[in-house]
Order: structure tokens, then C-alpha cells, then sequence
């Protein structure tokens, strides 16, 4: 089973998973927000929105 399982056992070298994640929502929600001012922006030079 072990067969091809290459992983090291040390510690992670920096950093904890919760940061890494927050650093990755902070991406999602960067590019959520940009897609949305641009679709906004669209809307209004179209003279599409309500």
C-alpha cells in the first residue's frame, strides 16, 4: 500500500494553514469584487440598468 508515497515528515518550513487560507480568500474575494465593478461599470456605459 505504501507503494510510491513520497511525502516528507518534517514541519511545514513557514507559515500555518489558517494564513494560507486566508491569503486565498483574500484572491477569491479580490477577483469576486473586480468582476463585479466591471460587470456594474458595464451596466451603466450600456445604459442596461434599471
Amino acid at each position: 500500500m505504501g507503494a510510491g508515497h513520497d511525502h516528507g515528515h518534517a514541519p511545514p518550513a513557514k507559515g500555518t494553514a489558517t494564513a494560507a487560507y486566508k491569503g486565498r480568500l483574500r484572491i477569491a474575494l479580490t477577483i469576486t469584487l473586480t468582476v463585479m465593478v466591471v460587470e456594474i461599470v458595464g451596466g451603466i456605459v450600456a445604459d442596461s440598468l434599471p
